[in-house]
């Protein structure tokens, strides 16, 4: 009887150890591929505000030329 207790708590502590697993390969690649995804959203978010904001900079030296060159024009008529 002792032996089929212990046939049982090896076979437990066996079936324990396998469920404690390290990842595979597969999924620590998946786990990889899921950061650099989210790292690449989040670095097109950031692009994407840069955008934006060196797009309003550009509008607002155009309109300080367009302002500069209507002054000229008025002083030439």
């Amino acid at each position: 009887m002792k032996k089929f207790i212990m046939i049982v708590l090896a076979l437990g502590v066996a079936v324990g150890t396998v469920s404690c697993r390290e990842k595979t390969t597969a999924e620590k690649i998946e786990d990889s591929l899921k950061r650099a995804g989210k790292k690449l959203e989040e670095a097109g978010e950031e692009l994407e505000d840069a955008a934006e904001e060196a797009g309003e900079a550009l509008e607002e030296e155009a309109e300080k030329v367009q302002d500069r060159l209507k002054k000229k024009i008025g002083k030439i008529k």
